[in-house]
């Protein structure tokens, strides 16, 4: 399976960091950033958009899925958040 393949891919639930920041509309818009929490079935991560920080919550099915993704972001930190869309989840 590959990211592309989970139900809430792209993630799209992004929230600015600061007051009076704008929030991107799509994950192209963004890059990745730190991952900054795994809770249950979410992972919370940041991203770059233009000049200021935004936070993105990703839904996936479960606990399991959730650290095999953080996992994945930290590795393409600093990439454009789609490009992760080929990436195999590993399987174990």
């Amino acid at each position: 399976m590959k990211v592309r393949d989970l139900s809430e891919w792209p993630p799209s639930n992004f929230g600015t960091k600061g007051i009076g920041g704008t929030i991107p509309t799509h994950a192209q818009q963004v890059t990745i950033g730190d991952v900054l929490n795994i809770l249950d079935d979410n992972v919370f991560f940041s991203c770059r958009y233009g000049n200021q920080t935004v936070t993105c919550t990703f839904f996936v099915p479960d606990a399991i899925t959730a650290r095999k993704i953080a996992a994945i972001l930290k590795e393409h930190k600093g990439e454009n958040l789609l490009s992760i869309a080929q990436v195999d989840i590993p399987a174990a």
